[in-house]
Formats: structure tokens, C-alpha cells, sequence
């Protein structure tokens, strides 16, 4: 779409066997140096899978990246998030429920670390970069473990802080998005937002609307929630709760050329221009949508 109204489709394809008709997998998406990225799989057997990540600059001709075959084991395969860092691109994902993160400087040649020194399932939930440091958020790995903090300048080497929140905690395995907008990290959950202004120490929000998903939005912060939820904030500390036009779960927002999309169940798309009175568009399905990108 160039508007956020009108929408077009169209299917990808990718070398290799088809398992059992299992279908290519197109979970992730970004911009990032020129083009657009998304990360995908396909199952090639009951214990491996096929990654992939496609690679476009105008959205409609798209060229493949195979990144080999990937040991799911019994628990699967999944790309969870892109992250942005300084002159590098992560792909965040997990096979048979262990983490792993893959590096481009490039978005075209691709490499998977094993420097992530994380114990966590699932592959992480969220990842965030600003003032020289990226940060991934995660469940922890066992019951009455910490939660997961991992930060790297450089996108390669990550320590992990393994910190608990500063009170009043919150449950730390619903982390799901992580956003930094003037020196402020916030992250969003199923119960409530934490924050943090170093990316190393966090404390919960009092108060706090619960936001799966947060973006960066002007001078500040907005995100989305279940039964159409969004909110905004200048700080990440005080909250004010927008009219979103929709009583269905939102999953996903961002900002572009003058618009604000989100995403969420059956098919749901509102827009705003402001981030104030929210219009619904129809997006030709009724599939819960996850995810929205711009450029």
C-alpha cells in the first residue's frame, strides 16, 4: 500500500521441497539500508526447517536469501523481530526453542551468531537500539528465573544483565515490544510497561495501560493492546488513552508519511494522521494481522 487504505497481494516463492504442504512462512518485516526485508521459513522435514529472508526496494519484486537448513527438533521454528542497530540489521528468531540472532550490515549477505550468551526461549520478544546500545528483551528461561536483558554495541557481542525490575515489578515473561525515543527505553507487555534510562536497570510503570505493542512516535511514544487500546505518552511514565475506532485486539503500529497504521484480529487496519481520531480500512481479510512496516 502507498496510502494505508488501498492494499494490493501477492504470494513469494522460494526454492527447495515442499513438506507435506507446508507453506512458506513470511513472519518478520522491515526497511533498513534502502530495501525492504522480510524473514520467512518452510518446513522441510518434522525436524528442520528452511530460512529464508527476502530482500526488496520497492515492494514488489523480491529477490531470495536462502540461509540454509535449520534442526527444529519437536518445538519448531520462528523469526520473532527485525532490529535496526548502528549500521547493522538482527534477525531475531529461535529453532526447537532456543534463540539465535543473524547479522548483515548489508540486508543481503547474512551470517547467524553464537555470541548471544542468552538463556531464553523462544528466540526473545522484542529488540531496540539508541544511544550506542541495542537491547533484547525476553522471557526467562525457567519458572522463577530473572528475565532476559542483552545488550551489544555492535550487534555481535551481547552480555546479558539478567536483572530483576525495580519494584513495583510486573511479570517479566510477557515482554513482547521494546521501543527508545529521547534517552528513554520503554517496554510493552500483556499487563504493564517498564522503563528504563540506561537499557540496563528497569522498573515498572505504575499504572501503566498493558501495550504489546510500542513505537516510537514524535517526541514520544505510542502503542496498541487488546480491545483496541492505544495509548501515548511524551515520557513513558504518564499514559493518556486514545478513541481507536475498533474493539478488536491490536497487534501492531507504526508511523509514516504523515500516518499512523495499526494492526490487529480479523483483519482490523486504523489509521490516524495524528494519532487522535482513528479511521478503520479494509484490508480484504479477515486474518488477524501481526505486524505493519513503512518506508
Amino acid at each position: 500500500s502507498t496510502d494505508g487504505s488501498a492494499w494490493t497481494s501477492q504470494v513469494l516463492t522460494a526454492p527447495g521441497n515442499v513438506f507435506l504442504g507446508h507453506t512458506l512462512q513470511n513472519t518478520i518485516v522491515t526497511f533498513a539500508n534502502g530495501a525492504y526485508l522480510i524473514g520467512s521459513y518452510r518446513y522441510a522435514s518434522s525436524m528442520s526447517a528452511d530460512a529464508f529472508i527476502f530482500r526488496s526496494t520497492d515492494g514488489n519484486f523480491w529477490t531470495t536469501n536462502a540461509l540454509g537448513n535449520v534442526v527444529t527438533g519437536s518445538l519448531g521454528f520462528g523469526y520473532n523481530f527485525f532490529m535496526l542497530g548502528n549500521g547493522y540489521i538482527v534477525a531475531a528468531g529461535s529453532a526447537n526453542a532456543m534463540p539465535f540472532l543473524q547479522f548483515s550490515s548489508d540486508g543481503v549477505i547474512w551470517s547467524q551468531t553464537n555470541n548471544d550468551p542468552g538463556e531464553y526461549p523462544y528466540g526473545g520478544n522484542g529488540g531496540a537500539c539508541g544511544n550506542g546500545t541495542c537491547v533484547i528483551v525476553a522471557p526467562p528461561f525457567q519458572l522463577f528465573s530473572l528475565p532476559q536483558i542483552l545488550t551489544s554495541s555492535d550487534g555481535l557481542n551481547w552480555t546479558n544483565r539478567q536483572q530483576p525490575l525495580l519494584p513495583p515489578a510486573g511479570p517479566a515473561d510477557t515482554f513482547t515490544s521494546i521501543a527508545f525515543n529521547n534517552g528513554v527505553y520503554v517496554v510493552g507487555s500483556a499487563n504493564s510497561i517498564a522503563r528504563s534510562t540506561n537499557g540496563l536497570v528497569y522498573a515498572t510503570v505504575s499504572n501503566s495501560p498493558a501495550l504489546t505493542s510500542i513505537i516510537t512516535y514524535g517526541n514520544g511514544f505510542i502503542g496498541v493492546g487488546s480491545s483496541g487500546n492505544i495509548d501515548v505518552s511524551g515520557d513513558g511514565l504518564s499514559w493518556t488513552q486514545r478513541n481507536s475506532g475498533t474493539a478488536n485486539n491490536l497487534h501492531g503500529i507504526i508511523a509514516g508519511g504523515g500516518l499512523l497504521v495499526a494492526v490487529g484480529d480479523n483483519g482490523t487496519i486504523q489509521t490516524s494522521p495524528a494519532g487522535t481520531i482513528w479511521t478503520s480500512r479494509t484490508s480484504g481479510t479477515s486474518l488477524p494481522l501481526f505486524g505493519v512496516t513503512y518506508s
